[in-house]
């Protein structure tokens, strides 16, 4: 079951990745467990992630998580596809491209 509803990557003025992207999942307590990866290794980065605040806009629940300090090169498609099968990922496999 995807456990994820979108993906938004940040980008420069010139579309360039800024190593940093929000992940929407469908409820808190997924984006909550997709936090627990937080610190992990990638290309000799320490990789972020947190659940985001942002300010209220009437949503209460946390479902959504900040990742910083990702490759620049990383896609959409994979950060989406790491979350897949939340429940039965191996972190220190997190994002590597099969």
């Amino acid at each position: 079951m995807d456990k994820t509803t979108g993906c938004r990557i940040v980008k420069d003025k010139f579309e360039n990745s800024k190593g940093i992207a929000y992940v929407d999942f469908i409820n808190q307590e997924e984006a909550q467990f997709a936090c627990n990866s937080n610190g992990i290794d990638i290309d000799g980065q320490k990789l972020f992630i947190a659940l985001s605040d942002p300010p209220k806009k009437g949503k209460e629940d946390k479902s959504t998580i900040f990742m910083n300090n990702l490759p620049f090169e990383i896609t959409k498609e994979e950060i989406l596809d790491s979350f897949k099968d939340l429940v039965i990922i191996i972190l220190i496999s997190l994002f590597i491209p099969i």
